[in-house]
C-alpha cells in the first residue's frame, strides 16, 4: 500500500483541499537571498496565490458538475477530477483556462494596487510586488503551450474542440519546442529550477510524440458531432441489439446537453429496454423523485455514478437513516451525505456521519462539522469539545470559526475565543 507524503487537509467552499508538507519547500527557496520576514511574505504569498489559481479550476469544475479536489505538493498544485469523470474538450479547455484567469486577476489587482496606491510600508510594498511577479508573471509562464502546463492542457483541449479530433504530433511539437527554449533560457540564467520545468517540457512532448493516439471514449467528441454520428448509424443498421445499443448512447449524448425532451425522444424510438442508469437520470429530470429510489434502491442495480442521485433522492424524500446506511456502505459517499444532511436540517444524522467519518480518517474537518451540527442541536459543550479535537486533529481552517454562523452560539465562549486566538 501506497503511504501519502505528510501534510494536512481542509475544506474550502464544499472543496476538499490537502497541503503536502513538502509544498513549504519551494518557498524556502526564498530564504536564499531574503530575511526572514520577506522569506515569510513570500512563502504566504506563493502559498495564497496557488490555492488560488488550483480554485480557479476547481470552481469551474464545480460549474461542469464535477467533484474535485485540490492538493498542493512540492512543485505547486495540482486539481483532480473524480475518477468516473469524463469532460468533452470544450470543458477540458475552459476548466484549464479557469486557473491561470484566477491567477491574472488576482495579481492584476495587486498590480492596480500597486500603482494607483502609496505606502511607506516595506513589508506591504514588498507583498505587493511579490503578488504581482507571482500571479501575472506565473500565470503568462504558465500559458506557454507546453505540456504539463496549463497552455499546453489548453492547446491540446483547443484543438479537440476545434476539430473533433486528437492532434497529438502538434501538442509534442509545440511541448518540444517550447521546452528546448525554456531550457536554453534557464541556462544562461543559471536557473536551475526553471530548467527542470523546461526539461519536464521536453520530455513529456517527447513521450506524446511517440504515443499511440488514445481512444476517444475518453475524452469525447463535441455533443453535436457525436450526435449527429449516432443518428447516422441509426440510420444504417437494423439489427435489434446495435440500435437498442445506439439508441441509448443517442440518449445519453442529448441528456448531456440537457434536451430531456430529446433523450425521451431517443428512449422512446429504442428497440429494447434502456438500462436503469438511464431510466433514472430520466425520472431525476421530472422530479420523480419515487421513481429514482424505485430504479435504484434494489440490491446492485445502482452503478457508482449512480449513487449520489440515490442519495439526493433519499434525502428528499426524508429517508435519512437509509441515506447513512448508504453512505456506510460506499463510504466516498460518506463526506457529501453529510452535507446534504446538513442541509436538509437533519443536523443529528449529519452528526452521525461526521463522527464514523472522524474515526475512520482521523481528519479534522469533520470534528469541526460536528461541532456546526452540535451547535443547532443546542449541545454547545459538546460543540465546544468537537472545535478542541479539531483543533488537536491539525485542522487548518479553524479559522473560519470566527465568521461562521453556524458556529455563532459557541463562538464567544471563553474556551472557544481562546482556541482562535482571540483571547483578551
Amino acid at each position: 500500500m501506497n503511504e501519502r507524503a505528510p501534510g494536512f487537509e481542509f475544506s474550502l467552499f464544499g472543496i476538499p483541499v490537502r497541503v503536502e508538507l513538502w509544498f513549504f519547500i519551494l518557498p524556502l527557496l526564498a530564504l536564499q537571498n531574503r530575511d526572514v520576514r520577506g522569506a515569510l511574505i513570500w512563502g504566504v504569498l506563493v502559498f495564497v496565490s496557488i490555492l488560488v489559481h488550483e480554485f480557479g479550476h476547481a470552481l469551474a469544475m464545480k460549474a461542469n458538475h464535477f467533484a474535485p479536489s485540490i492538493t498542493l505538493h512540492a512543485l505547486g498544485g495540482f486539481t483532480r477530477y473524480p475518477d468516473t469523470a469524463r469532460p468533452t474538450p470544450k470543458q477540458s479547455f475552459f476548466i484549464t483556462l479557469a486557473g491561470p484567469g484566477a491567477g491574472l486577476t488576482l495579481g492584476l489587482i495587486a498590480l492596480a494596487i500597486e500603482r494607483f496606491t502609496t505606502t511607506t510600508n516595506p513589508d506591504i510594498a514588498l507583498a505587493l510586488s511579490d503578488a504581482v511577479w507571482i500571479n501575472v508573471g506565473w500565470s503568462i509562464v504558465n500559458l506557454l503551450p507546453i505540456l504539463p502546463w496549463d497552455g499546453g492542457l489548453i492547446l491540446d483541449a483547443g484543438t479537440q474542440w476545434a476539430t473533433g479530433r486528437r492532434h497529438d504530433r502538434v501538442v509534442a511539437l509545440s511541448s518540444m519546442i517550447g521546452g528546448a527554449l525554456i531550457v536554453a533560457f534557464a541556462f544562461s540564467q543559471r536557473s536551475m529550477l526553471l530548467g527542470y520545468f523546461g526539461a519536464m517540457g521536453l520530455f513529456q512532448g517527447y513521450n506524446r510524440w511517440n504515443a499511440a493516439p488514445q481512444p476517444m471514449p475518453a475524452m469525447p467528441l463535441r455533443t453535436d458531432d457525436e450526435e449527429k454520428q449516432l443518428q447516422l448509424e441509426l440510420m444504417a443498421t437494423s439489427d435489434v441489439v446495435k440500435r437498442a445499443r445506439l439508441g441509448e448512447q443517442l440518449a445519453w449524448v442529448r441528456l448531456r446537453k440537457g434536451d430531456f425532451a430529446g433523450a425521451r425522444r431517443a428512449v422512446s424510438a429504442m428497440e429494447g429496454v434502456p438500462s436503469v442508469s438511464l431510466q433514472a437520470r430520466l425520472a431525476a429530470t421530472d422530479n420523480d423523485v419515487d421513481k429514482v429510489i424505485r430504479l435504484l434502491e434494489p440490491a446492485g442495480a445502482a452503478t457508482e455514478t449512480d449513487r449520489p442521485l440515490l442519495l439526493s433522492a433519499l434525502i428528499v424524500k426524508e429517508r435519512y437513516d437509509d441515506a447513512i446506511a448508504l453512505a456506510r456502505k460506499h463510504v466516498d459517499l460518506a463526506a457529501s451525505a453529510s452535507t446534504k444532511l446538513f442541509e436538509a436540517g437533519a443536523y443529528a444524522q449529519s452528526l452521525e456521519l461526521c463522527t464514523s467519518e472522524r474515526l475512520r480518517t482521523g481528519q479534522g474537518v469533520h470534528a469541526y462539522n460536528e461541532a456546526c451540527c452540535l451547535c443547532h442541536l443546542g449541545r454547545l459543550e459538546d460543540a465546544v469539545t468537537a472545535l478542541q479535537k479539531a483543533k488537536t486533529l491539525g485542522f487548518a481552517g479553524l479559522a473560519q470559526a470566527k465568521t461562521d454562523e453556524d458556529l455563532a452560539p459557541v463562538r464567544n465562549r471563553p474556551e472557544v475565543q481562546a482556541l482562535l486566538g482571540l483571547a483578551n
